[in-house]
């Protein structure tokens, strides 16, 4: 049941996954009462035919009511660009992630910069600094795990010094 509902979930936003997952499952029981399922060894294949199909009739009756409602739809749009919070915390990661590679060694740093930055692929990278396919893998998995420890380790002295802060303030300031 739950890659089943995984399934409509992933591809399908708020309720409407809920009903599609509902609807999928009344029409396989109703074959299975019926004896209209040929090989009961079948059955999970069976089910996530079902399935698909009822996602494909889901997405296309989704589409004409969006169809339908498409002057309502104009309306509602919302602005594409990210809200002032949303572009702040987005310069915010950057600035850490930027930082943290900045305290990487020069090799695990350039891995992750061409990889994840240049969109340069693996045997690219390989064949320029002379790795194999395993030398890559692990400095790529090294380097990644690094990152993650110094921006955990930067998350708790930040941590750390709000609640410094929060407990000076407290003690300076007569209630």
């Amino acid at each position: 049941m739950k890659p089943l509902r995984a399934f409509f979930k992933r591809r399908l936003r708020g309720c409407d996954y809920e009903d599609r997952l509902h609807d999928t499952l009344l029409d396989v029981i109703q074959v299975i009462r019926r004896g209209e399922l040929r090989d009961p060894e079948s059955a999970m294949r069976f089910l996530r035919v079902v399935a698909h199909r009822k996602l494909i009739l889901g997405i296309k009756s989704n589409q004409r009511a969006r169809n339908l409602d498409s002057d309502d739809a104009l309306l509602q749009l919302a602005d594409p660009r990210p809200d002032a919070e949303a572009e702040a915390l987005m310069l915010e990661r950057e600035r850490i992630m930027r930082d943290a590679l900045e305290e990487l060694d020069a090799q695990h740093r350039e891995i992750l910069v061409r990889y994840y930055l240049e969109d340069q692929d693996k045997e690219t990278i390989c064949r320029d600094m002379g790795l194999t396919g395993t030398q890559y893998r692990l400095r790529k998995s090294r380097a990644k795990n690094q990152v993650t420890l110094i921006v955990a380790a930067r998350a708790r002295a930040r941590a750390f010094q709000a609640l410094v802060e929060r407990g000076r303030r407290a003690h300076l300031d007569p209630i």
